[in-house]
């Protein structure tokens, strides 16, 4: 479903939405069907909520913009989504697991 022009205006709208303060962009790759962001924010921000207003605010921006969004179901994204810590894993694992999509 993310075609065109709408990877690279999904990958906009990510980066304006996670430029708060001690908000960090670390790594990201838009898919065709999928998205890996790898991003740091302050622990005062619950990352339920935090994931579940990135996905609502970027899902009613690209709609008007990306009419082939709107065709198939009525929401844009899953309500699912995974939510880790570095901690177990180092930031470096994760950012080359993260680069390693784009080839894929």
């Amino acid at each position: 479903m993310l075609v065109g022009d709408s990877p690279v205006r999904l990958e906009a709208l990510i980066r304006a939405k996670t430029a708060g303060p001690g908000e960090e962009v670390v790594e990201l790759v838009v898919q065709p069907d999928h998205v890996h962001l790898f991003r740091s924010s302050p622990p005062t921000l619950a990352s339920r909520q935090n994931m579940d207003r990135l996905k609502g605010d970027t899902s009613h921006e690209l709609r008007p913009e990306f009419p082939h969004l709107n065709s198939r179901i009525p929401s844009r994204w899953a309500r699912s989504h995974y939510v880790g810590t570095v901690g177990t894993v180092s930031a470096r694992t994760i950012k080359r697991h993260i680069e390693e999509q784009k080839d894929k």
